[in-house]
């Protein structure tokens, strides 16, 4: 692949080198997924068959408000392929990725949510995605493949300033909570939750688990772990003393608290799931978890929702109903190469 087109060049099995100068085969080329590296939807044989899909990196959605019934309160910009959506702390402004059909990379876009401006946030960067505000709405932390791996990044939310590095290695870091202290970062890296206070070295949270989300009163932290089998949502002290509950019955990925920090809600396969909690006193208490409505297929595969202040509204990616594109089939294939 050269950003969304697929490519053939001449190799040389015997001196391990290649030939020529590589050729276009078809434009416009999907992925597979929308974070991460995207496999292309693309497969060759060795007998000169080729298969592919053109059309749309990623799930085409609407940035759509609905209440706790999951009926349609509104619609955020214009459709296009957005994941992990990141509402401000005073909730009038948006940031999410957005992936760029030509050339794959993901930038993040901020949205003005009492009118209709928006404006892309990050340029030249590689795949940048996971949006995370800082408690006082100044700063935007994100992660970003800049170096060949995911990096944590972060810039003013005004838009103007420069990058600045917060955390870089070997390893992808997947940045995901910006605790309501202001002085700790919470990232996904080889499997486990870290905190990075600002400044300082990382420690390990939990292991075997993502998508980690601190109280509000920073007292409590809110991940999924697959340590029993399946995915199940966890809520645990913060730091971390050893007082671990269980949420999610059956099972639960996503979890996000309310402002107010009396509920917790989660995605559990199709259904947005809400339970209320008790998470001021020095011991965690959960209720019955009970759905809200059917998420859209393609809102559950990541964080793609976001919770109002109250609890009362979600900002959900809602994929465009629409056919997916067919697959093309190319016999011989190769012959329509320029001869060496």
């Amino acid at each position: 692949m050269r950003g969304s087109t697929l490519v053939a060049q001449r190799f040389d099995g015997q001196r391990m080198v290649l030939q020529g100068e590589p050729e276009a085969i078809a434009p416009g080329i999907a992925a597979m997924q929308l974070a991460g590296n995207a496999p292309a939807v693309f497969s060759a044989s060795n007998n000169g068959v080729l298969v592919y899909r053109q059309g749309s990196n990623g799930i085409i959605g609407e940035l759509v408000w609905l209440d706790r019934q999951g009926r349609r309160l509104g619609v955020v910009g214009e459709p296009g392929a957005y994941i992990t959506p990141a509402l401000s702390p005073d909730q009038t402004k948006l940031a999410v990725a957005r992936v760029d059909q030509e050339n794959w990379e993901n930038d993040l876009w901020l949205f003005d949510l009492k009118g209709p401006t928006s404006f892309r946030f990050t340029f030249d960067l590689r795949k940048v995605l996971n949006p995370v505000w800082s408690p006082d709405g100044t700063k935007i932390a994100f992660s970003s493949m800049q170096n060949g791996a995911y990096d944590i990044f972060q810039k003013p939310s005004t838009g103007g300033g420069r990058v600045e590095p917060v955390l870089e290695s070997a390893d992808n870091k997947y940045v995901i909570n910006w605790p309501p202290d202001g002085h700790v970062l919470l990232y996904e890296s080889m499997r486990r939750l870290w905190a990075l206070p600002l400044g300082g070295k990382s420690s390990e949270i939990v292991s075997a688990a993502n998508a980690g989300q601190v109280s509000p009163n920073g007292r409590w932290v809110a991940y999924n772990s697959v340590e029993l089998g399946r995915s199940q949502v966890f809520v645990q002290s913060f730091p971390s003393s050893g007082d671990k509950y269980q949420v999610s019955k059956p099972g639960g990925n996503f979890p996000l608290w309310r402002r107010d920090g009396k509920e917790l809600f989660y995605i559990a396969g199709n259904k947005l799931m809400a339970v209320d909690v008790r998470s001021d006193d020095q011991s965690f208490g959960a209720g019955t978890p009970h759905p809200l409505f059917t998420v859209p297929v393609g809102a559950n595969g990541g964080l793609y929702y976001q919770v109002a202040a109250d609890g009362q509204r979600f900002l959900v990616v809602i994929p465009v109903d629409k056919p997916p594109p067919p697959i093309t089939v190319v016999v011989n294939w190769e012959a329509a190469l320029r001869k060496p």
